[in-house]
């Protein structure tokens, strides 16, 4: 078992008669001194005690890192370095992926160009040189790849040519460090990435949608696929569970008993029997899902979470609960068309708006009276999240920067110009 890390206060009065507090404690086979502040600047013994005791977790941890100097340098840093410290700071508040993906913008393309140039050195023209030297290397890619060549880079992934967009992305990162460069030194020079015409024309994606007409030609054709399609024995036993359920007032579980049947498949034969007295009963749930889809805008995830409480039709109101992002929650307004969908899909609906096919209870299937709801499966975010999702553990190393798998990779990144921890 490792040995837990200790450390001390000590207290310094200076002969004014402020007090600055100070921790001592060892980390990374070093001894740290690592200054807090004075009483003035509202520091006290149990606060640094509390400070103490954090530090020295994360020390336990492992994730422990040396704070960085507040006092700006008093020369210009290199790019590389003030890359460096910009990097340190966005992995703070980003995930893994987003921060691999800065990674490989940097270490890739940024850095092997403009590494050991000053930020104030960096103007409009040098980035016109960057971006002909990316666009000829995209251009000689693609010019190999289409004689024949598969290239790969060190980690075996093919190398593809950068696009317009990715190499607009490697500009955004570059204005972002050059900021960060002014912030830091006090300095305001104007940024040219901000300034200038330097972003190259990207290409729009290739969007496609439906015209109304062919929206409703979708939702006809879902219907469709909704029509009974019952023949011989099926028709047979649906008559037979209308019998049941209809004419001797049996439960659900006493018809599908008798048939031998799910609960679930006795009400898909019951609804689909051809004794029916209005054959508009059946339900039709491809259809309401197309006309939900289609005229309400929701996303999958936000239409499986529906419940009947949701849909204002007095109001023609769907209330979006649970959402992909915060902003999402929100009331969807729908069209005349969509409220007599939804109405006619209620008319026998008994059930939540659009049941699931995964049982809510062991030897319970989806879709019998009685079960509960897709959106019950579907773990809520509202109040206490119980939704599921990638846990942010420790920040990756700076020591052994990644580089997403599935970048576009223009050559291998040039050892000198990794991202290093600052020292």
């Amino acid at each position: 078992m490792p040995r837990q890390p200790t450390g001390e206060i000590r207290r310094y009065t200076r002969r004014d008669g402020t007090t600055t507090y100070t921790l001592r404690f060892r980390a990374r086979g070093e001894r740290w001194n690592i200054r807090l502040g004075t009483d003035e600047e509202g520091w006290t013994e149990r606060r640094a005690q509390k400070e103490l005791f954090k530090q020295l977790a994360l020390v336990q941890a492992g994730v422990w890192e040396p704070p960085v100097p507040n006092a700006p340098p008093k020369e210009e840093e290199a790019f590389h370095l003030v890359a460096t410290r910009w990097l340190r700071e966005k992995e703070l508040a980003l995930k893994d992926t987003s921060v691999a993906d800065l990674r490989w913008r940097l270490e890739c393309h940024l850095l092997p160009h403009f590494a050991s140039w000053l930020p104030s050195a960096i103007d409009e023209q040098a980035i016109h040189k960057y971006k002909v030297e990316k666009l000829r290397e995209s251009r000689d890619l693609a010019r190999a790849i289409a004689a024949g060549q598969k290239l790969r880079d060190e980690r075996n992934q093919p190398i593809k040519p950068l696009g317009n967009e990715s190499i607009n992305k490697t500009l955004r990162t570059l204005g972002e460090v050059l900021d960060f460069a002014d912030r830091w030194s006090g300095v305001r020079r104007p940024n040219p990435v901000r300034t200038g015409r330097v972003m190259l024309k990207g290409s729009k994606p290739r969007r496609d949608f439906l015209e109304p007409e062919d929206l409703v030609e979708a939702i006809d054709a879902a219907g469709t696929l909704d029509a009974p399609r019952l023949t011989g024995e099926s028709l047979e036993r649906g008559e037979r569970a209308r019998r049941l359920r209809d004419d001797e007032k049996m439960s659900w579980a006493r018809v599908a008993e008798d048939l031998d049947v799910a609960v679930s498949t006795a009400v898909y034969l019951y609804r689909r029997s051809p004794g029916l007295t209005d054959p508009a009963r059946a339900p039709r749930p491809r259809r309401a899902i197309i006309a939900t889809l289609g005229c309400s805008g929701l996303r999958a995830g936000e239409l499986c979470d529906l419940d009947w409480q949701d849909i204002d039709f007095a109001h023609g109101v769907i209330r979006v609960r649970d959402a992909k992002t915060e902003a999402g929650a929100r009331h969807v307004h729908m069209t005349p068309a969509l409220r007599d969908e939804l109405l006619a899909y209620r008319a026998d609906q008994e059930e939540p708006v659009l049941p699931t096919r995964q049982p809510s209870q062991p030897g319970q299937a989806s879709g019998a009276p009685g079960t509960t709801s897709s959106s019950e499966s579907w773990p809520r975010r509202s109040g206490g999240s119980t939704r599921s999702g990638p846990t942010k553990g420790a920040l990756p190393s700076r020591g052994s920067p990644t580089t997403p798998s599935d970048a576009p990779t223009s050559h291998p990144s040039s050892p000198s110009a990794r991202i290093r921890p600052m020292s």
